[in-house]
């Protein structure tokens, strides 16, 4: 006679082990003002991204800020320098004359 196997309770657990030292959560913090200062210029958002007819993201241009913020130093980084490039590659005609 074989045993049945008897399956363990499976749970979820607050604590995941990752612990964050100072010098990152500064990162973090400038980090979340870089993409606010970019939330509130209205003017100089990039387009949805669409695929087959599903948008993947609303905003283009804040997922490649969010991208970039993840490979580069948050404190020499340069929110005007990066959307002045980004409206000379990608912007409208109007973003390019308000910029």
């Amino acid at each position: 006679m074989i045993p049945a196997v008897i399956r363990p309770k499976l749970m979820r657990s607050q604590n995941v082990g990752v612990f964050i030292d100072d010098d990152e959560k500064k990162e973090n913090h400038l980090r979340d003002m870089i993409i606010r200062a970019y939330e509130t210029l209205p003017m100089f958002h990039g387009p949805k991204l669409e695929i087959n007819g599903s948008i993947i993201c609303q905003d283009a241009w804040r997922d490649a800020l969010e991208m970039t913020l993840d490979d580069v130093d948050k404190t020499s980084f340069s929110l005007e320098n990066w959307l002045k490039i980004r409206v000379e590659v990608d912007g409208s005609k109007e973003q390019k004359n308000c910029f």
